[in-house]
């Protein structure tokens, strides 16, 4: 009998601990907002390009969220869905507000433009420093992170790419200064002077080995 309650006891003690880590999980699942940032990518230097944060919750009233960049290969130029302002060189403070009339909002989105610099690789980050659902619960977000590489200006892409292209071909198709003359020669020949030009040669050299083989038996 003793050893049937022992028994008991444990299962008890074991589906008590299971319930409270479930209450947990739930409980940390309700508090965590989903966080999402995308755009970045390649762009030109010199062209405008976007980046756009979405959080997405439950009864959401409040969020402010710490947006990072390198402010020595982008500059910040505007914000749409939300207020934004520079507290230093590369670093955001992006504020969005539910609307006082919007009793339940669930999503919140904000997009960030900004400007190319100088080719080169970077972030921008958010990450969220306070999130206030409707009945004043603090709630939280993970960080989130897209990669930005600039590029050339499109124009200097360009203009180097057709550089490049007529060297290849001046190299190929245009005699230098320093050219073998034989090869200016040859060059400068039409396809029907060129065939002309290898036969009269062939005859040439069959003359000379004939002239050889004659002077060979004369010896």
């Amino acid at each position: 009998m003793r050893r049937a309650g022992r028994n008991i006891s444990a299962v008890i003690y074991f589906v008590c601990l299971m319930t409270l880590m479930l209450f947990a999980d739930a409980a940390y699942a309700a508090g965590e907002v989903s966080a999402k940032l995308e755009g970045g990518g390649e762009v030109p230097a010199e062209e405008t390009f976007s980046v756009v944060l979405t959080y997405e919750g439950e009864n959401l009233r409040e969020i402010i969220s710490e947006i990072t960049y390198d402010a020595d290969l982008l500059e910040f130029r505007s914000c749409s869905g939300g207020e934004a302002f520079e507290k230093e060189a590369g670093i955001l403070q992006l504020q969005m507000t539910a609307d006082e009339e919007d009793e339940s909002t669930t999503v919140f989105t904000a997009k960030l433009r900004f400007r190319g610099i100088t080719p080169g690789e970077g972030f921008v980050t958010a990450a969220a420093s306070r999130i206030t659902a409707e009945d004043g619960r603090e709630l939280t977000a993970q960080t989130r992170s897209v990669k930005i590489i600039v590029t050339e200006e499109a124009a200097a892409q360009e203009e180097n790419e057709k550089t490049a292209d007529n060297n290849a071909a001046e190299s190929v198709t245009e005699p230098g200064e320093n050219a073998n003359p034989m090869q200016e020669f040859l060059l400068g020949l039409s396809v029907t002077e060129f065939e002309v030009f290898c036969l009269c040669l062939t005859v040439i050299l069959l003359l000379l080995i004939l002239l050889a083989a004659e002077r060979g038996k004369r010896s």
